[in-house]
């Protein structure tokens, strides 16, 4: 090795370069800035490099060609006109020549069973055996292959393939390059590891020749006392080969060096096409087929590169909580001692499924806060230290061969958390597993105590803890470190769920890009299967896998999925930095099974569960989704709507759930109450109601709704008693009016001075109440109908507001899908769209999924589902949000919410655009 060679100084170039090398001989340590030429040492090539290329030229080696080309040139692998049967197995004889070659032996082996035996392959004893005579052409094993390398060459050594799996040349390539320190030391080549920065074209000595910065993977530790004897002739040592610099790649300068050396963390190849350089096509002494961003190899013998490997970096983000930044406990070598330990700092995050991920850091790691949430794209940013990052942050790492070389730690831009987690503060980040009013307990089975005085954050606005769903992210802050008690709790944004579930064909599988190309996709929306198509189609060509891949219950690698080409497959995808990327997939083998129903019961014991009469069997690689969440089988539940895809064994592939908000058996605490009945006198500040109306007579019971059923109650002691406020407000349906609390007071007390009775008396009341404080009533004729009550009531999912009318299916599901982002207009109140809806069933007592229609092409025979949607008209009803009666234009606030809405029950049957319409005398949002 030896620095750069410069001309006279008769140039600008020469100028330039001089006084950068008299500059950096003033510092003790260079600037860890590539300077490209000059200031960092200079390999150049041999003579002759095509030679080199020439002699060591495979055609055979595929994506092993790294390892079988350092075979060959160590001189255990010999190429035969580019042939080296990478897939030839081995014997006992192959593989005494190959070990005596790489002892140095250069001699023919003429007792191979004596060579054997030295070689401690095998005793003389054993070799007498009658069961060995046949042993020098025996095939040998991978356990009895890498048990004897590791002899031969003195280390322990490891393999990854099955231990009865026939040895290959292949293989034998493998364990060489994978101890190939052992062979570099032996044969006195250096080896340097790094990144090439940039190239750029120069002229040197009249030539035209390229320049090519490498970023070393180590440092480099450069003798002073060399460096002034190159700064003293100039740089112009005609006789570089001849010189030793003084150069050790170590990881750090210790005090054995320290006053001595200068750390280098760059150096240049310069090349007038005398390197040769291994590229994944093969030899080419051509530096134009170097790319900027790849990593590189770089062997040297006597000061020149032998040659040079070029290769494509893996490269990956994974994002997650920050849990530590330590040392890694290694001994700092000293100059003397050569290449030291890779010395580095060691990062450990947790992702977002709570598995735990440990990376080294590269020693030029780039760290930069963003002040934004993860997927926010707008955040500033600017760099720190690694002394600056807290305990619970939000990280993405970018690794290249998984090396973290990148960190981004998010900071929220929220007043109460100061810009930052303060370091003396804990965090603790997770999954949901369950919830309820006292607990919180995460897939990781622990559990926190909460109250109703948590606050709880949800959309950045305060929750109750009921809009926590099973599979949430959730971060908890403690403001006590002991006591476990988190002081506040927010749920993670929507774009870490599931954003799509496909089912779909395995395609092709790309290494460099690391993507999946999926083909004939469907995307799950309300309960159908419904044909991705255009843009949609597009941006699942070469989608990311960030998860687990299952098939036949074995976890597999991304690598293996050829073999499941054109196998059906199904797959959750949600978006990573605005990035769609699978986060878990299964793949199917035969044909399917399809159930659509609620699940009647889950045996956990058994791992299967009842659905429409039949078994279904799970296990740990079943999809498990709900409410667009991706969760555990723990938290199936009962009596909600659920399709299941299985093959013909009844194997659970995916399981889909909807609904789990109105699931009332976990909201024994909802606050609201509507009661039927008849309205009996008004006072002040409440009212008094008593029973209700049915076919215009009145009957000895009234109605309470409240946790996802009716009840009746008779009109006694128990009869309620209502308080309302200034904010309640009064609606007369039939008058098609509004009235003041102060009209209404007017009317007070059931007999007034004359004796006459107030209009309303005995008019048919609905009563909704908050926390038993009256929120809204309205005034309403009995409809004529016996237990009307309950038949006109039904929990749905809001959608949106509905403007588009069409008849065809697809569009229809299309356009109730842009129905939430649709706007009302101040002119017109818009007719609400809603899906997923249960319907009351008075003789169950309890709410029913409303299944699919299915129909049948009378063309192809295909059988169709078709989920059933309804259209809510709000007119004259009153609306229910966050406890208040909220403007009826604003109907985009009802998207995506929980839906309870009790409505007229009409003689004649509304439709429009082939959906029913339902007059709604009431609609409370959640």
């Amino acid at each position: 090795m030896y620095f750069l060679k410069t001309n006279k100084f008769n140039s600008l170039l020469s100028l330039i370069l001089s006084l950068a090398m008299v500059l950096s001989m003033s510092i003790a340590s260079v600037a860890e800035q590539p300077l490209q030429y000059g200031n960092y040492p200079v390999l150049r090539g041999t003579t002759n490099p095509q030679e080199l290329a020439t002699d060591y030229t495979i055609k055979d080696a595929g994506a092993k060609l790294r390892e079988m080309t350092f075979a060959s040139i160590i001189g255990v692998i010999k190429p035969v006109k580019g042939i080296t049967k990478p897939n030839e197995t081995l014997n006992n004889q192959k593989l005494i020549d190959a070990f005596a070659k790489i002892q140095g032996q250069t001699e023919p082996i003429e007792d191979y069973n004596a060579k054997a035996v030295e070689l401690g392959m095998i005793t003389e004893e054993e070799l007498a055996k009658p069961e060995n005579a046949n042993f020098l052409t025996r095939p040998v094993t991978m356990r009895e292959l890498n048990k004897n390398f590791g002899k031969v060459i003195g280390v322990e050594t490891k393999y990854n393939t099955s231990v009865n799996q026939q040895a290959r040349r292949v293989d034998l390539a493998n364990l060489i390059y994978a101890n190939k320190d052992y062979f570099l030391n032996k044969s006195g080549i250096k080896e340097y590891a790094g990144e090439v920065l940039n190239k750029s074209k120069i002229v040197e000595n009249g030539l035209n020749k390229i320049l090519a910065t490498i970023k070393l993977d180590k440092n480099m530790v450069i003798d002073k006392e060399t460096m002034k004897n190159l700064q003293g002739n100039g740089g112009n040592n005609q006789n570089a080969n001849e010189q030793t610099p003084g150069i050790t790649q170590v990881d750090k300068i210790v005090p054995d060096n320290l006053n001595s050396s200068t750390v280098i963390s760059y150096l240049n190849i310069i090349s007038n096409k005398d390197v040769a350089i291994l590229t994944p096509q093969g030899f080419t002494t051509d530096m134009n087929r170097i790319v900027s961003g790849s990593g590189i190899n770089i062997y040297t013998k006597n000061n020149s590169i032998l040659y040079a490997e070029q290769y494509t970096k893996s490269t990956g983000q994974i994002a997650g909580v920050l849990e530590s930044i330590t040392l890694n406990n290694k001994d700092y070598l000293t100059q003397s001692q050569g290449t030291a330990e890779n010395y580095t700092n060691v990062v450990k995050i947790t992702d977002y499924d709570n598995v735990a991920h440990i990376y080294k850091m590269h020693p030029d790691v780039n760290i930069l806060q963003v002040s934004s949430e993860i997927g926010d794209t707008t955040g500033i940013s600017k760099p720190v230290t690694q002394d600056q990052l807290s305990f619970g942050q939000d990280v993405l790492l970018e690794l290249r061969d998984d090396i973290v070389t990148a960190i981004k730690a998010y900071v929220p831009v929220e007043p109460e958390l100061n810009s930052y987690v303060p370091p003396e503060s804990e965090l603790s980040a997770g999954t949901v597993l369950d919830v309820s009013a006292d607990h919180i307990t995460l897939t990781n089975n622990v559990t926190y105590p909460i109250s109703s005085s948590t606050p709880i954050l949800k959309g950045g606005e305060l929750a109750t803890y009921d809009k926590i769903k099973d599979g949430d992210r959730i971060k908890l802050y403690f403001d006590d470190i002991y006591s476990g008690v988190p002081s506040k709790i927010e749920v993670e944004g929507s774009q870490r769920q599931a954003g799509a579930i496909l089912k779909a064909k395995v395609g092709p599988y790309s290494i460099i890009k690391k993507g999946l190309t999926l083909k004939n996709v469907k995307e799950f929306v309300d309960g159908v299967w419904i044909d991705a198509t255009g843009d949609t189609l597009k941006q699942y060509e070469n989608i990311k896998i960030n998860g687990s891949i299952y098939a036949n219950a074995k976890k597999i690698q991304p690598n293996n999925l050829k073999t499941y080409n054109n196998q059906e497959i199904y797959a959750v995808v949600a978006k990573n930095q605005g990035i769609p990327t699978i986060q878990q997939a299964k793949i199917r083998q035969g044909n399917s099974l399809i159930f659509n129903n609620s699940i009647k019961n889950v045996d956990h014991s058994q791992n299967t569960l009842q659905i429409d009469n039949n078994l279904v069997k799970f296990d740990d690689s079943t999809i498990f989704i709900k409410d667009g969440n991706i969760v555990q089988s723990a938290n199936l539940q009962t009596g909600i709507n659920t399709s299941i895809e299985t093959n013909m064994l009844k194997d659970a592939q995916i399981v889909i759930q909807n609904g789990s908000g109105i699931n009332f058996e976990n909201i024994k605490a909802y606050p609201y109450k509507i009661y039927r009945a008849t309205l009996r006198d008004v006072f002040d500040y409440s009212i008094l109601l008593g029973n209700d109306i049915e076919n215009n007579r009145k009957v000895n019971h009234f109605f309470l709704w409240q946790g996802g059923k009716w009840s009746r109650y008779s009109e006694d002691a128990t009869t309620p008693r209502l308080n309302f406020t200034e904010q309640t407000k009064i609606y007369d349906h039939d008058n098609d009016m509004a009235i003041t609390i102060d009209q209404m007071r007017e009317k007070k007390y059931a007999l007034n001075t004359f004796g006459i009775r107030p209009e309303y008396f005995n008019r048919q009341v609905y009563v909704v109440t908050k926390d038993d404080v009256v929120v809204s009533i309205d005034l309403i004729k009995a409809q004529g109908y016996v237990d009307v009550n309950s038949q006109n009531t039904i929990v749905a999912k809001g959608v949106g507001t509905y403007e588009q009318a069409t008849t065809d299916t697809n569009k229809a599901n299309q356009a109730g899908n842009k129905a939430g982002n649709q706007t009302a207009t101040t002119s017109s109140i818009k007719p609400v769209l809603v899906k997923d809806i249960n319907e009351y069933n008075a003789s169950k007592n309890m709410l029913q999924y409303v299944k699919p229609v299915t129909t049948t092409d009378t063309k192809t025979q295909q059988i169709k589902q078709t989920p059933v949607r309804k259209l809510i008209d709000i007119t004259k009803a009153s609306v229910i949000y966050n406890g208040k009666v909220i403007d009826k234009t604003a109907t985009d606030t009802l998207k995506d919410k929980n839906l309870t809405i009790v409505f007229r029950q009409n003689r004649d049957r509304k439709t429009k655009d082939g959906m029913e319409i339902l007059e709604a005398i009431t609609v409370i949002a959640e």
